[in-house]
């Protein structure tokens, strides 16, 4: 909660209104490339982040998430993206 991801919003997935924050997570699940949400909550507001997205604090009114919380919610593609963005290599 109060945190989203940036850039706000993904290239080719502006902010839609949405009612609910799980309606917000289907969006991301259902949206190609889609590797987190942020759900303006006062507003309604949906914005979707890609895989090369980074996490930002101090948002207030926000709550973000992944596009699902099932296995397979997720595509492959963006699990890499994810493992490599962790991956540490020492000098």
């Amino acid at each position: 909660q109060d945190e989203t991801w940036a850039p706000l919003d993904m290239p080719g997935a502006g902010p839609s209104e949405e009612v609910t924050i799980a309606a917000c997570q289907g969006r991301c699940s259902l949206t190609k490339g889609c590797a987190h949400f942020s759900y303006w909550l006062e507003g309604g507001t949906c914005h979707l982040q890609n895989a090369f997205a980074y996490r930002t604090g101090n948002r207030v009114g926000f709550i973000s998430g992944p596009p699902g919380c099932l296995p397979g919610q997720q595509s492959s593609e963006i699990v890499e993206i994810e493992l490599m963005k962790r991956v540490c290599f020492s000098v």
